[in-house]
């Protein structure tokens, strides 16, 4: 980023990033985590296979892989109190 705040483009670097799946339902406590434990149970095995995009998808994991995890809380006047647990797995493909 330059100094004004702006965007510094590299010559020959180009990112490009592609969303292969993304969901949002309600969904009850139970359902949860048997679907986290199905994701750890594939996570562990190396291979996460993402059924539900529109194209089926498998990742390849690498032995190490970064783990992000955020808990926190919004508060709204108006809304009330909004909790919130992510957890972001990440990872170059030349680590695979």
């Amino acid at each position: 980023m330059s100094r004004d705040g702006s965007l510094t483009t590299i010559p020959g670097v180009m990112a490009r990033k592609t969303q292969h799946a993304k969901t949002k339902e309600a969904l009850e406590r139970s359902e949860i985590a048997e679907q986290l434990r199905a994701l750890a149970g594939q996570v562990e095995a190396g291979e996460v296979h993402l059924d539900e995009a529109e194209e089926p998808v498998t990742m390849k994991l690498p032995a190490m892989v970064l783990m992000q995890f955020k808990a926190g809380e919004k508060r709204s006047e108006d809304k009330g109190v909004k909790h919130s647990i992510s957890l972001k797995l990440s990872w170059r493909e030349s680590q695979s």
